[in-house]
Parts: C-alpha cells; structure tokens; sequence
C-alpha cells in the first residue's frame, strides 16, 4: 500500500513524486546556522544509527530566515567538507524556500528525489517531534485527503514509502533549540 501526500494548489514541487529506486535514507531538514555544529552533527550519527540508513541533509535558506549566514556558495563549501569526514551522511543540498515552493514535507520528499534519494525517514529533535507527527497524520487522514480532492480533483500526489516514519534522533525536549532561543 502507498500512502499518498496531498499537495496544497499553491505549492509547487518537481516532478518525482512517485516512489523510486533510489538509496533508502533518512532526512534531517533544517537551517543549520551556523553549518552543522557539533549537536547537528551528533544528531545525524544517531539518526544513521536508529534508522539504519545514511543521513540526506536538506539545509533550508530563505529570504525570510533569522539565518546569519546565507550565502548559498559559502554554505555548498562548508558542507562539503563536512559529507567528506562523515560517512553517514551521503549528501548535503540546499533547499531555497519560499513562498511558492516551501519547506513542507511534500517538497523535501520530492527535493530528496530529485537529489537521487528516496526518503524512509524524516529525522528530528525531540521539540520537532509533536509538531512533524501532527502534520504526518492529517497528510496521511482519508477523510482529510477526500475532502482536499473534492476541493481540487487535480491535486497532485507525493507518494511514500508505507514504513516511513518520524523518528527523534535528538531528545530536545526540554533543552534548547537554535531556533527556539
């Protein structure tokens, strides 16, 4: 069974949103300012471990970001050396988000795709975890994907993985978050 991932009409994503054949990883997603200190890097080995799968990292810049440091050629620099010393981690892509093409699940899974990996997992903090569940199961509820489709019948489909899976690689629950502070 493949469960489907309804797309909002004002977002925009790329053309692989059908499951591929593509290395099975998991995903952590975030702004990584500054790039991948040591409790990132940490969260990513534990997220290599509890999934069994190398890590895809998605950092995400926009115009509208607290993030201080945004030059896209800086950060490709900078991540590439940290893929290099790191072998659970099998890439490392900037995701520009923006109005017209936000950091939504659906768009990561389909920018996973297009980066030549199909996402198992999405990896998070133990202060992320209520919220990606939250909108995991309303994405995968019938009821809520009938209504969307009676809405829009041309709405476009992301399909996963049935095992995919939220999985806190990082118990923050009661510590502190960059973005939080």
């Amino acid at each position: 069974m493949v469960i489907h991932l309804l797309l909002e009409k004002f977002v925009k994503v790329g053309e692989n949103t059908e499951i591929t054949d593509n290395e099975q990883v998991a995903v952590i997603q975030g702004r990584f300012n500054p790039c991948a200190h040591i409790g990132h890097l940490n969260m990513i080995k534990n997220a290599s471990k509890l999934t069994g799968k190398r890590v895809f990292v998605v950092q995400i810049v926009s115009n509208n970001t607290k993030s201080p440091l945004k030059d896209e050629v800086v950060l490709e620099k900078m991540a590439s050396e940290i893929v290099k010393h790191n072998p659970e981690i099998c890439g490392w892509e900037i995701f520009n988000a923006d109005k017209d093409h936000a950091a939504f699940l659906p768009n990561i899974i389909t920018f996973c795709r297009e980066s030549g990996y199909e996402p198992i997992s999405l990896c998070c903090g133990g202060d992320r975890l209520e919220e990606y569940e939250k909108s995991l199961n309303r994405i995968k509820d019938p009821e809520m994907r009938e209504k969307a489709l009676q809405k829009d019948p041309n709405a476009k489909l992301v399909d996963i993985l049935p095992e995919f899976e939220i999985v806190v690689a990082d118990d923050r629950t009661g510590g502190y978050s960059s973005t939080k502070v």
